[in-house]
């Protein structure tokens, strides 16, 4: 099961190398919430998609990389957590995902932190 959160992870980077709002946002379930390194919340796949289509105007660009996961026994939530860089910051960040009515693993919160 971990591997199934790397490779969804992996394919949210390649979304933002590529500056692919859609494929990201097709990883947020619609109640999907976050908080950012700048202490900005956003709530919803909605506010996402907009958050994103200002910050790849900007020309900036993220990285995260997950440094351990953990699933839950009966395989319908995981939490993860790792570092992330972009914007010439770094930091680490936790997110929790939740198995979707599809199978697919879909974010439903994520928070990051500088340090």
């Amino acid at each position: 099961m971990t591997d199934e959160i790397r490779a969804a992870r992996a394919a949210i980077n390649a979304a933002i190398a590529a500056r692919d709002v859609d494929a990201i946002v097709s990883f947020l379930l619609p109640s999907y919430q976050v908080v950012t390194a700048r202490n900005a919340t956003r709530q919803g796949r909605d506010a996402s998609r907009e958050s994103w289509t200002a910050i790849f105007a900007s020309g900036v660009t993220y990285v995260r990389t997950p440094a351990e996961i953990h699933v839950s026994e009966d395989a319908t939530q995981a939490h993860e957590n790792g570092t992330w860089e972009g914007g010439g910051l770094r930091g680490v960040y936790s997110a929790k995902w939740l198995r979707d009515d599809d199978g697919a693993w879909r974010l439903i919160g994520e928070i990051f932190s500088t340090l």
